[in-house]
């Protein structure tokens, strides 16, 4: 699975890896509001996760990697 480095991670609403997860496995938690254009954090589903890795790919801060398997 994968994870986010949420001190690379720049928490913008229009984050490309949500966009372009293809199971939507990347969620906005918190910093609602109409004019507000960041969340507090993004979320890995881990249920919905596949590691497919496009979010990888696609990070602009490359602030998502994979998780070593436990």
């Amino acid at each position: 699975m994968v994870t986010i480095d949420y001190s690379i991670c720049d928490r913008m609403k229009g984050c490309p890896p949500a966009r372009r997860c293809p199971v939507q496995a990347i969620i906005p938690v918190g910093g609602g509001g109409f004019f507000n254009r960041k969340v507090d954090r993004w979320e890995i589903d881990e249920s919905k996760c596949t590691g497919c890795g496009i979010c990888i790919r696609v990070c602009p801060q490359n602030a998502i990697s994979k998780k070593p398997k436990k």
